[in-house]
């Protein structure tokens, strides 16, 4: 008896093996992820993120599909970070530079004068990807999906500005906390303001200068109220796209894969763009009625020594993964040289 049970539980079991194998796989729902980014609609960094979920959703097959939502529509730019980590959403873009006080190595998308110029900071960006995803995984629960310049900032003043003796005296915007020991390691005064408000500041005479991105002076119109450009690469400025890990983790390894080459896809294009409009930016100003002064290499050097100690401080509190951004940013550097 106990042989015949046997039997029929090895013949019950092997039933059940062959009707599961023999059983329609069932079908994966479709993945929505949310892309939260403070950038309006036909804002550059707003386009290159709607061009990369466009290549994204096409490639992905209705596998999954990436939504962006511009505007600080689902989430404030200063909650970016937090959002992403809680799952609140799947991705978010967002300013670098912006979360510095939650974690020093974010500092490295703005330390004053690292680069040489745009082309040794978009070069310098997919170095920093693996980098960051270094710490970001297991502190914040994301990973960085893209990296990518918005070129460095310059000063647009009521002023012309060509020597750190110019700038003494000068009330100039300050769009972060860099941006204002920057600022005043050159001899100036730092008025803390959003940077949407570079106008502003400059239009009511709180300020006589602005230090913000050559394409936000373009956007801003800031030649109705400056009349002099001073360049010189003086902060970097990066932007990136970052996805919660539990949403990452969900995806099937071919949309993973997707994201990561997408990701990377992204960094480059935009990186291509930011490069050509650094160059072109300037040149739409100065047809606009400002006056540009590019510093000078000599004049540019004293101007970093100056707020050499700045950055030297905000390297020193990465701590090690300082010293390798630093190899990053001398290898860029001498491939493109001021």
């Amino acid at each position: 008896m106990k042989k015949i049970i046997l039997t029929l539980v090895v013949v019950v079991l092997m039933s059940g093996l062959i009707l599961g194998g023999c059983a329609e796989p069932k079908s994966e729902e479709p993945v929505t992820l949310r892309l939260a980014v403070p950038w309006p609609p036909g804002d550059p960094p707003m386009v290159k993120c709607e061009e990369m979920a466009t290549r994204f959703n096409e490639r992905a097959g209705g596998k999954a599909t990436i939504e962006v939502h511009p505007a600080e529509s689902l989430v404030k730019t200063q909650e970016s970070m937090d959002a992403v980590r809680t799952g609140a959403v799947e991705m978010a873009g967002f300013p670098i530079g912006v979360f510095t006080s939650l974690d020093p190595r974010l500092a490295a998308a703005e330390v004053p004068f690292m680069y040489n110029g745009v082309k040794a900071d978009a070069a310098a960006q997919e170095h920093l990807i693996p980098m960051y995803n270094e710490f970001l995984p297991d502190k914040f629960n994301q990973k960085i999906l893209a990296s990518f310049t918005c070129s460095g900032l310059e000063i647009a003043s009521t002023k012309q500005v060509k020597t750190m003796a110019d700038m003494k005296g000068l009330l100039i915007h300050s769009i972060s906390p860099v941006c204002s020991q920057t600022i005043e390691a050159l001899g100036a005064a730092p008025v803390s303001a959003p940077f949407v408000e570079g106008y502003t500041v400059i239009e009511k005479k709180t300020c006589d200068a602005t230090m913000v991105a050559s394409m936000f002076m373009v956007i801003f119109k800031l030649p109705e109220v400056a009349d002099y450009l001073t360049t010189g690469y003086i902060i970097p400025a990066s932007l990136g796209v970052t996805i919660n890990m539990d949403a990452y983790k969900s995806l099937p390894k071919d949309i993973q894969k997707l994201l990561d080459e997408e990701g990377l896809n992204l960094t480059r294009n935009a990186n291509e763009f930011f490069i050509v409009q650094t160059d072109e930016n300037p040149k739409t100003l100065v047809a606009q009625g400002m006056e540009l002064y590019v510093l000078p290499a000599a004049e540019r050097a004293k101007w970093r020594d100056a707020v050499w100690p700045v950055s030297e401080k905000i390297i020193a509190d990465m701590g090690d993964w300082g010293e390798k951004f630093l190899e990053v940013a001398e290898e860029v550097n001498s491939k493109y040289p001021y």
